[in-house]
């Protein structure tokens, strides 16, 4: 006896119906969470909430570590960030990733800032 046939029919008029019951997911919510145990650090990001399309790339999120005190040169401070994904009509955000960003104090330069000389005609 022959075992029965399991592929899938790929006719049109299944096709049709499979594909809205398969619906991909076009955009997803994405929020990006600030763990700061540093009370003399401030850290902002540049985003931290966003929607991405699918068809979409990744995207550069600038974070500005700033001192709220006068610190010593060489002092470091470590900041946590969480990412958490919702895709599109749903309620629940998954955690996804993070990242770990350690800012530090340089140490103070032997040259003076930079000074520009406009030369005009003498």
């Amino acid at each position: 006896m022959l075992a029965p046939d399991r592929r899938k029919d790929t006719s049109p008029q299944t096709m049709g119906k499979n594909m809205s019951a398969m619906k991909v997911f076009e955009s997803t919510k994405i929020k990006l969470e600030l763990s700061n145990p540093n009370q003399d650090w401030s850290l902002t990001l540049s985003e931290d909430k966003f929607i991405m399309e699918d068809y979409e790339c990744a995207r550069s999120i600038q974070a500005t570590a700033t001192p709220l005190v006068p610190m010593a040169p060489d002092r470091e401070a470590l900041f946590f960030v969480t990412v958490y994904v919702r895709p599109w009509a749903t309620e629940v955000w998954h955690e996804t990733g993070g990242v770990a960003l350690k800012a530090r104090i340089g140490k103070k330069s032997a040259n003076p800032a930079p000074s520009f000389l406009l030369l005009g005609d003498s």
